[in-house]
């Protein structure tokens, strides 16, 4: 942060944003009196004149400036505003000199400023902040108000101006066609940066990393068991030729290496590094000591109830951790899960595919024949039904030690997808946990559950492993999210406007409640947790419900039963529709019903995660509740 300074004329040099201050204004630049500008500046009749502070050393050249039609203007703008649009901006600069002016009344926000960068944290690279103050309260303010005369005036006495002569430190600038400068191309660095050539992949590998062991091959890559050399620890090398991969596979690998990096969950494998280059991809990634599942299956035949149970449980937590994200497997089988003392791993996500919304559709077939869903085989578009299937193959398998279908793609295209328990392998099996199966492979994918009702499923719940909470932070929000105090956050309405609202979960009433926009007029941002004020419930039995109970200020809500899916990021309609500029997708989440969605922003990403994992903790122990 630092206080409004020069912005260069050339293109290349270190770029600024501002609104303006009207739509004619004056913007004035201090220029070095020895610098090369000026007397080409001078030459076309712009105004120079010594600076007030250093008038031997510096001028100050007046640029007369119409921004045209409907252009907002600062007096239309809050700080608060022009730093979102600073956030949204310098979240596409690499360059950490990119700068924005934030203009802002030092009485009126002055004493806001600490908490909207409090907000902005992270988000900004470089922001300058600039008081609004009446014209003529210092020398030579760099952005003066004029009228559309004044400005028609200052023009017609100026001729172009060209620098096309002018030999600087970067080469001679870019000009058009009748020689005025052009700001917004990017000119020669000032400075030439030698860089020394990357090293190779494998080169690196080899400093960094000792290879133990060969763990095995595939068609393009190699897996060894590795050891830091530095650090230590055990991890698996996949070695991938690159060279020998075609366009698709390459993309599919990029993909695959883009999906894992972002993924953080105790059942997803971990991606430690990536070491590339024109030639190869190495992935260090997590070493799993117990084998694929498929190994145990064919070891033992079949696994009991109670090892399935705990088996599908982990594997419907990594799947709904993937469908929260919009990440589509697409290739889940026995092989692609990997077994290990710290629990079940779902690995393999070459065939992944990174959805932008809940409602987007795959039309590409890839998979595993015998694992991959009816529409994925006859051409259709698809979403995450196709994952829940390939999850009921699996839980067929783990409890009879076969498949349901044929494994031959010329058989399954003729197959009609039928479910069948022959009583010899399956009497021992509860008819709730075959209806289960039949359910997750139901050939028409509106009939299956999502990942969030196999979460709430009695026999997934049954398996699952009781986790404590990870911090004293989750358990005061877990307090918070389901004790009726609720925890803040931004809304966005069907139009994509927010508003500031509380949160809350309550499981008596099995509900979810937030406060309604209208109860709030003046919005902050500032976030905070609410203080409870308890009262008895009259019971709600619509899906958005007003109540002066269980909460305290009216409340609008959904049930619990209703609520089929959790996602975070920006992926409803909603977000799309929204024209915030500050918007962080890893800070936001939905809550998606068959009629609506309920679109939340937190301040960070820490927290929002934290919402979500206890939201969907809570919401799947309420469903388990005998209903009222």
């Amino acid at each position: 942060i630092k206080p409004s300074g020069t912005v260069s004329l050339l293109a290349g040099a270190t770029p600024g944003m501002h609104y303006p201050e009207s739509r004619f204004y004056i913007r004035r630049v201090r220029l070095d009196r020895g610098s090369e500008l000026l007397p080409a500046l001078r030459a076309a009749g712009y105004h120079l004149e010594p600076a007030a502070e250093a008038p031997n050393e510096t001028l100050v050249v007046s640029i007369p400036v119409d921004v045209g039609e409907n252009v907002r203007t600062l007096s239309q703008l809050s700080a608060w505003e022009q730093l979102s649009l600073a956030s949204f901006l310098q979240r596409y600069w690499a360059d950490n000199q990119v700068s924005c002016t934030i203009t802002f009344d030092p009485v009126l926000e002055g004493p806001q400023l600490e908490h909207a960068l409090a907000y902005f944290q992270y988000q900004l690279k470089g922001v300058s902040l600039l008081p609004k103050v009446p014209l003529g309260a210092y020398a030579q303010m760099p952005y003066e108000e004029i009228s559309e005369a004044t400005y028609k005036s200052m023009v017609s006495a100026l001729s172009p101006v060209s620098f096309r002569e002018i030999k600087t430190r970067g080469g001679p600038q870019p000009t058009s066609s009748n020689g005025a400068v052009v700001l917004d191309q990017p000119g020669t660095p000032l400075v030439r940066l030698q860089s020394t050539p990357k090293k190779a992949a494998a080169v690196l590998f080899d400093e960094q990393y000792e290879v133990l062991k060969h763990l095995g091959n595939g068609s393009y890559s190699q897996v060894k068991q590795v050891t830091h050399r530095s650090q230590g620890g055990t991890f698996a090398a996949k070695l991938v030729e690159k060279q020998v991969l075609s366009k698709t596979d390459r993309v599919a690998l990029s993909q695959e290496v883009l999906i894992l990096s972002r993924m953080d969950h105790p059942n997803v494998m971990r991606l430690h590094e990536v070491l590339e280059d024109e030639s190869k991809c190495i992935m260090i990634i997590e070493c799993l000591d117990g084998g694929d599942l498929f190994d145990r299956v064919t070891q033992k035949g079949k696994l009991a109830d109670a090892e399935a149970q705990g088996v599908m449980a982990a594997l419907v937590e990594a799947v709904f951790y993937c469908h929260s994200h919009c990440i589509l497997h697409r290739d889940i089988k026995p092989e692609n899960i990997l077994m290990s003392s710290a629990g079940i791993k779902l690995c393999d996500f070459g065939f992944a595919k990174q959805l932008n919304s809940v409602h987007e559709r795959a039309t590409d077939s890839c998979g595993t024949p015998g694992y991959a869903a009816p529409e994925v085989l006859n051409g259709r578009s698809y979403g995450f039904e196709v994952d829940v299937f390939s999850l009921g193959v699996v839980l067929y398998i783990l409890l009879c030690g076969y498949p349901p279908f044929p494994m031959k793609l010329q058989k399954l295209r003729k197959h009609n997808f039928e479910v069948l328990f022959p009583p010899k392998e399956w009497n021992h099996v509860a008819y709730s946990t075959k209806e289960l199966i039949k359910s997750m492979l139901a050939v028409d994918p509106a009939l299956r559950p999502t990942a969030l009702m196999l979460k709430q499923h009695p026999w997934i719940v049954q398996g699952r492993r009781v986790r404590p909470p990870a911090t004293a932070s989750s358990a005061d929000l877990h307090a918070a999210f389901t004790s009726g105090a609720g925890v803040s956050a931004m809304k966005y309405g069907r139009q994509g406007i927010p508003h500031a609202t509380c949160i809350s979960l309550c499981p008596t009433c099995h509900m979810v409640w937030w406060r309604p926009k209208d109860l709030d007029r003046t919005t902050s941002i500032v976030h905070k947790l609410f203080s409870p004020r308890r009262s008895a419930l009259n019971s709600p039995h619509a899906a958005q419900w007003e109540s002066n109970n269980c909460h305290n200020h009216p409340s609008k809500g959904i049930l619990i039963s209703e609520i089929h899916q959790i996602v975070q990021g920006l992926k409803t309609p909603v977000f799309e529709r929204s024209q915030s500029s500050q918007l962080v997708a890893e800070r936001c989440c939905s809550i998606v019903t068959e009629t609506r969605t309920l679109d939340l922003e937190f301040p960070t990403k820490q927290m929002c995660d934290a919402v979500v994992a206890l939201f969907t903790q809570v919401v799947t122990a309420a469903t388990q509740l005998p209903s009222n």
